[in-house]
């Protein structure tokens, strides 16, 4: 069967036709277009193990060590509320970027689907590159050379609730991003705010910065700009961290919920 390419809506795209040993051997150049040209690739890979998930996900760049689930040294964590040392282990995630409070936020991001509800838990990207094109030009030319501060604050179930940024706190991560961000290997502009970790916009009164924040936020979030990915099992996911911000959406937390997930640095 040939290698085959489904547009997944006005980002992603689904590879079939080749598995994952084929895609770190003769199709490697070929999923790295995929990645490069959709920004999110979806590859139903049955009982793909964690070394192939790694090996699959490095033929896009190397793993990142730098959030704090992987200081143990394995290539790989789990958001799970099955495993034991699984993180957000169930609840409502807000849409963001993740690692956004570190100076370099990550490249990309794979999960593998190993235990999904029957109902909820799915992820929900928003294209925050299509956000800014958008923009009236107004907005755009009042955001240019503002910059926000993102917190590491990972709250699951939060709703609304906005980060907060301790300056004394000695652990308290977080970064200042240009709030129109250029893509590191495109150049193109991005919508860099997010409503999980951007605490404010830095030299703006606290209630101008909120207000114009919200508006932003809402504005990421239209459903227009938004896919929602309902997960199978051996579903394979991997998408650019930078333009594409994701969420998920609340399931029972007495259903199992189990993902494998290698981020690249």
């Amino acid at each position: 069967m040939a290698l085959q390419f489904e547009a997944l809506g006005s980002f992603g795209v689904r590879i079939s036709g080749a598995d994952a040993d084929s895609l770190t051997g003769p199709h490697a150049e070929d999923f790295r277009r995929a990645f490069r040209d959709h920004r999110l690739v979806l590859l139903q890979a049955p009982d793909l193990d964690d070394e192939q998930h790694v090996r699959l996900t490095r033929v896009l760049g190397e793993v990142s060590f730098a959030s704090p689930n992987m200081k143990s040294g394995r290539p790989f964590s789990y958001i799970s509320n099955v495993h034991s040392d699984g993180t957000l282990r169930d609840g409502e995630l807000l849409f963001h970027a993740d690692l956004s409070f570190f100076p370099e936020p990550l490249r990309a991001i794979s999960l593998y689907a190993m235990q999904v509800p029957s109902k909820g838990g799915q992820t929900l990207f928003t294209d925050a590159g299509l956000a800014y094109q958008r923009l009236p030009e107004s907005l755009k030319q009042a955001l240019e050379g503002l910059s926000a501060r993102h917190v590491a604050t990972y709250g699951v179930g939060r709703k609304d609730t906005r980060p907060v940024y301790d300056e004394a706190a000695k652990n308290t991560m977080s970064a200042v991003h240009p709030v129109v961000w250029p893509h590191p290997e495109t150049g193109h502009k991005i919508l860099f705010v997010s409503r999980l970790l951007t605490e404010s916009i830095i030299g703006l009164p606290h209630d101008e910065s909120e207000d114009l924040l919200q508006e932003l936020f809402s504005h990421i979030e239209d459903p227009a700009h938004v896919q929602a990915h309902t997960w199978s099992v051996g579903d394979y996911l991997v998408w650019d961290n930078r333009t594409l911000q994701h969420a998920r959406t609340h399931f029972d937390p007495a259903e199992k919920r189990a993902m494998r997930r290698v981020p690249i640095q």
